[in-house]
């Protein structure tokens, strides 16, 4: 079961627990476009994560090829839902800018263009212990990533370097569809702060509530 508190780390910090569910009743209406993606990215990340359990390796990849587009299109979305008169807002935010430095945040957006655009995201298969409660132990078969270095990644599109030794660490411990997880909910938990800030100028648009409920409905059939 996940955690109900948000649990902030570091570089100097490793992932202890996944954190908790979202409250994001003010942002989905606000920003719909980007809640939409955030909840295409859930629908391809849990999917990917039930053939990874299978041992379906290829479609457990090919899933999570698709979660973290999704998740990218969070993003790249913000945007859509702002007045063009007030979009700088957004892009001088200091929201945006801890984003934009986030070790976890922006490597899986650079993670995003090896598994889209190259071959060079390289993954594995790895059966786990994991106790659950009721039900005691049993095997659980995740999707784990192999280790990236900074020569996979173009210039001017590079993680830092201790970016890039931090996110190696945790996928040590951390399946690829944990760490989206996680990403994902670290993300929206500032697009939030950020919504919640600036509500005044970020107006509703008039699909945005027939939208979610349709997105909503097609995450509930998984």
């Amino acid at each position: 079961m996940r955690s109900k508190w948000v649990i902030n780390f570091g570089m100097d910090q490793d992932i202890q627990v996944l954190a908790g569910d979202l409250k994001l009743d003010i942002l989905k209406l606000r920003l719909s476009n980007s809640y939409e993606r955030y909840l295409a990215t859930l629908f391809f990340n849990r999917r990917s994560e039930n053939f990874a359990e299978e041992s379906e390796e290829m479609l457990a990849i090919w899933y999570f090829r698709a979660a973290l587009s999704q998740f990218q299109g969070i993003l790249d979305l913000v945007t859509s839902d702002i007045p063009s008169d007030r979009k700088q807002i957004w892009k001088r935010h200091e929201i945006k800018k801890n984003l934009d430095s986030h070790e976890l945040v922006f490597t899986m957006t650079r993670v995003r263009n090896l598994a889209l655009h190259t071959r060079k995201l390289e993954s594995k298969m790895e059966n786990q212990e994991v106790t659950f409660l009721p039900g005691g132990m049993r095997d659980v078969m995740y999707l784990m990533l192999n280790p990236i270095t900074i020569d996979d990644f173009e210039q001017g599109h590079r993680p830092k370097p201790e970016f890039i030794e931090w996110f190696n660490r945790q996928a040590i411990n951390w399946s690829a569809n944990a760490l989206l997880t996680e990403a994902a909910f670290v993300l929206m938990a500032a697009l939030n702060n950020f919504v919640s800030m600036n509500v005044e100028y970020i107006g509703q648009q008039e699909d945005a509530l027939d939208k979610i409920q349709r997105a909503e409905r097609a995450l509930s059939f998984e």
